[in-house]
């Protein structure tokens, strides 16, 4: 080694595994109806996940959505050439278990069969719609 002088395998460091995993999963907002953008397609994400950004991991053709910090999988995605919204198994479920309960309170025996279409319908039409936490939306009045 020459003296006052550095070589630069010297100066490299280890980094942390967890440091590139951020790196190689970017961020990505959700929007108000449960999807994220990723290479100009739009993939579900349960509605159970209450925050308002998720990460985005890409191998070959599956798509993995993880939670903000990277601790929990979400759901995967099968990415394909079509540019028609990916929905999640599932996406709005917990949604219209809420409205078919709120139907089924509120209406008379003889409309209770026709409750839990309309439940659908409702939870569909953004009725019971609530922002992710942490986004600067707000419910319609």
């Amino acid at each position: 080694m020459i003296k006052g002088k550095n070589i630069c395998g010297e100066q490299l460091r280890i980094v942390p595994e967890g440091a590139i995993r951020f790196y190689l999963c970017p961020e990505r907002k959700i929007s108000f109806d449960g999807f994220v953008n990723y290479e100009g397609r739009r993939f579900g994400v349960p509605y159970s996940y209450p925050s308002a950004t998720a990460r985005v991991e890409r191998s070959g053709d599956l798509l993995r959505i993880y939670s903000a910090d990277l601790k929990v999988l979400l759901v995967t995605h099968t990415v394909t050439w079509s540019r028609t919204d990916s929905f999640c198994s599932g996406q709005y479920e917990p949604l219209a278990h809420a409205a078919h309960r709120f139907f089924l309170q509120k209406r008379s025996r003889d409309e209770k069969a026709k409750a839990p279409l309309q439940a659908i319908k409702m939870a569909y039409s953004g009725a019971f719609w609530r922002p992710r936490e942490g986004s600067n939306l707000r419910p319609r009045a």
